[in-house]
């Protein structure tokens, strides 16, 4: 009895191999594209991390996020039931991102977060500004504050770099800022 269970538990391993080894083989796209004729909507297998996760630190001074088109009116969304772990979970709204290769905008769904105590996400946001949609980064405020002051944007930087040679190597350059002080 046991040399038929034997041989059994081999073509089932070997089945098993020979499956793995024909799906090694297809490209992430076949694996993850859906039907092309779903009509639904596109799965990307890439794509935006939500705004409420964190950014690599950039130093260098930007431009801020300008396109020429106006994003979609958001999508509906409705929190999932399941809510993670945390002591100050938050559901974060989805929002219309851009993709500069798609050179469109992306929709990227809303996440469960659990912020720092005693602080909320205040959303991103688009506004339609003078040379197209401008991109308004979300950050976290204290639970205590009610309402955000937006400020003008700042004059253009006066910064030209260092004028002088670094001391050492472990020395770094820290270009000026602007700061609102009172009411200028």
């Amino acid at each position: 009895m046991s040399r038929p269970i034997r041989c059994s538990v081999l073509v089932g391993i070997f089945l098993v191999l020979s499956a793995l080894t024909r799906v090694g083989n297809l490209k992430a796209q076949e694996v993850l594209a859906p039907p092309s004729d779903s009509g639904g909507p596109d799965v990307l297998a890439r794509g935006p991390v939500h705004e409420a996760f964190a950014e690599p630190l950039n130093l260098q001074a930007t431009e801020p996020l300008v396109v020429d088109a106006t994003p979609p009116r958001p999508v509906e969304e409705l929190p999932p039931e399941e809510r993670p772990e945390g002591n100050n979970v938050q559901w974060i709204p989805g929002y219309w991102g851009w993709d500069a290769d798609l050179n469109d905008f992306l929709w990227v769904s809303g996440v469960w977060r659990d912020c720092p105590p005693g602080q909320r996400l205040v959303p991103g946001y688009w506004k339609l500004g003078d040379r197209g949609s401008y991109w308004t980064a979300g950050f976290c405020v204290s639970e205590n504050v009610h309402g955000v002051d937006y400020l003008s944007e700042p004059p253009q930087t006066l910064d030209q770099g260092p004028t002088v040679q670094a001391p050492s190597e472990n020395y770094i350059w820290v270009p000026g800022i602007w700061r609102y002080l009172e009411t200028r």
